[in-house]
C-alpha cells in the first residue's frame, strides 16, 4: 500500500505499536511515529491506512498541529510513564509528587476560593468594587508558577485603567460562574487580546484553580 506523509496508519503485524502517523517516505523506506513505539523506519511493512474516529489520537493530533520541531524527539506513552515513575515511584500518591507538583496548586486553589469564590466575587461585582476584585485576582495569579512572570506582568499592565478593571471583574465572574460556556470564554479571550495579554495561561489558569 502506498502511503504519504500525514497518513494515519496501523502496522498489521505490530498492533501493540498503536496508531501511527507517516512522517515521510523516501528511498523505499517509510518513517512513521507510533503512539506506543515511537519513530520507526520501515520497508515493505504491512501498513493499513485508517480514517475517521479510528485515526484520532491526542498525541498525534497535537503533533500535527504543532508540526515537526528540530531536535525534538517525542517520547512514547510507555516511555513517558516510565520516566514519571522513575521520578515518583508511587505515582500520583508519591509524597515527593505532592511536595513538588501538587501542594502549592492546592494552596492556590484554596486561596482562589477564599478570595474569589462565587459569593465573594459576586458581592464585589454587585458593589462595583472592581479595584478589589482585580487586586484579588492578581494576588491569586502571583501565588503559583502557572503563569510565566512576563505574562503576569502583561496581565497586570493591561489592568491599570478603571475601565479595564471593570470589564475584567465582570467577565471573570461570568467566566467562572456563568452558564454559556462558549460565549463566556470567547468574551474572556477577547478581553485578553484587548489588554494585550492573550496568553493561554491567562486564558485558563483561573478556571483551573477555582
Amino acid at each position: 500500500m502506498t502511503v504519504k506523509a500525514g497518513d494515519r496508519v496501523i502496522h498489521a503485524q505490530q498492533p501493540a505499536w498503536g496508531l501511527g502517523e507517516v512522517l515521510s517516505e523516501r528511498d523505499g523506506k517509510v518513517y512513521v511515529y507510533f503512539v506506543y513505539a515511537g519513530e520507526k523506519t520501515l520497508k515493505n511493512a504491512p501498513l493499513q491506512i485508517v480514517s475517521g474516529a479510528q485515526a484520532q489520537h491526542p498525541l498525534l493530533d497535537h503533533r500535527k498541529s504543532q508540526g515537526p520541531r528540530k531536535g525534538i524527539k517525542r517520547k512514547t506513552v510507555p516511555a513517558a510513564i516510565a520516566e514519571f515513575l522513575n521520578i515518583f515511584p508511587q505515582g500520583f500518591a508519591d509524597p515527593e509528587y505532592f511536595r513538588r507538583e501538587r501542594s502549592y496548586k492546592l494552596a492556590a486553589h484554596q486561596r482562589m476560593i477564599a478570595l474569589l469564590g462565587r459569593d465573594q466575587l459576586s458581592a464585589l461585582v454587585a458593589a462595583t468594587n472592581f479595584d478589589e476584585a482585580t487586586a484579588r485576582a492578581l494576588q491569586v495569579v502571583n501565588a503559583t508558577n502557572l503563569i510565566f512572570p512576563n505574562e503576569k506582568m502583561a496581565l497586570r499592565d493591561g489592568l491599570r485603567s478603571d475601565q479595564a478593571k471593570q470589564r475584567f471583574a465582570v467577565l471573570l465572574h461570568e467566566l467562572l460562574y456563568g452558564t454559556s460556556e462558549e460565549a463566556r470564554f470567547n468574551a474572556w479571550t477577547d478581553l485578553l487580546f484587548d489588554i494585550d495579554a492573550p496568553k493561554w495561561t491567562n486564558a485558563t489558569s483561573f478556571q483551573f484553580l477555582v
